[in-house]
């Protein structure tokens, strides 16, 4: 395990130093590569605290990145902020938990936070507990699955989801549903909810006019007028090797405070169809 994360740190130990040495006071915050070129063709070369309008991004790691580097700025930390590329969620928490990147610009759940709290300060949630809400996608002719509008119809159906996302997991077993199948990534869970395997896996609602998400192929569409609400917050993490770092949190908290007390959080998590106009009468499973 160890020498598969210096594997995953080693790359970047030489980008860190160098970005020190040209840019001494820019901290740097993480962004999956993935996102990078549709962060970069939304924000196109804006200041990030310029951003009000979220219409037209449609992915919440890039809303969040935005939100982070605003809130930054309102809580009166001025220096620059350097995107740093990284594989994936939990890249992003190695690297962050190391001390080679600052701040997390992906929200990680409150429980894998805790996990390195050693290593880091968890900020005040950007998503509160509840409000992560998520639709049961299924395979547009299973018709049980369709059918199923009540908690407990939904429980006689197959879940597929990963023992990997505990969040999900965990919300899973406390519904209570039939039964479970653990796969990974989430191309082979909507995989294996297409082809019957599994009635359904969670996923946020999409921004298509159908809410239907597909991958490799693969569509699948939410059982319509009910939702669930996934049982974590999201926080964002400062590595706390900076020496900096605890007024980087005290800024962070501050204007992220700022921005949920004038509900701009929301607004830019609803323009961007996270919070999704079309499923927001649905009844939401809370447990």
């Amino acid at each position: 395990m160890q020498l598969i994360l210096f594997i995953l740190i080693f790359p970047f130990l030489g980008l860190s130093e160098n970005a020190q040495a040209s840019q001494q006071s820019a901290i740097t915050l993480s962004i999956s590569k993935a996102d990078l070129d549709e962060y970069q063709n939304f924000v196109k070369g804006r200041p990030a605290e310029e951003i009000d309008n979220f219409h037209g991004v449609y992915l919440r790691e890039i809303v969040e990145s935005i939100l982070i580097q605003k809130a930054l700025k309102l809580g009166g930390y001025d220096k620059p902020i350097k995107l740093q590329p990284v594989i994936n969620y939990n890249h992003s928490l190695q690297l962050v938990s190391a001390g080679v990147i600052d701040i997390s610009g992906i929200s990680l759940w409150h429980y894998d936070a805790v996990k390195i709290d050693h290593d880091v300060y968890i900020s005040r949630a950007i998503i509160e507990q509840g409000d992560y809400i998520v639709g049961f996608y299924t395979k547009a002719n299973n018709n049980k699955a369709l059918n199923a509008s009540s908690l407990s119809e939904i429980q006689q159906l197959a879940a597929v989801s990963s023992r990997k996302w505990f969040t999900d997991w965990r919300t899973l077993r406390k519904l209570r549903v039939r039964t479970m199948l653990d796969t990974f990534p989430f191309a082979n869970m909507v995989k294996a909810v297409h082809s019957g395997k599994g009635d359904f896996t969670l996923a946020p609602f999409s921004s298509n006019s159908d809410l239907s998400i597909e991958q490799d192929g693969f569509k699948l569409i939410p059982i319509p007028n009910i939702a669930m609400a996934l049982n974590d917050s999201r926080h964002v993490t400062i590595s706390n090797k900076h020496p900096e770092s605890q007024l980087m949190l005290e800024a962070l908290n501050k204007g992220l405070s700022q921005l949920n007390d004038d509900n701009k959080i929301h607004q830019a998590l609803a323009q961007s169809g996270f919070y999704n106009t079309q499923t927001a009468d649905w009844p939401v499973i809370n447990l």
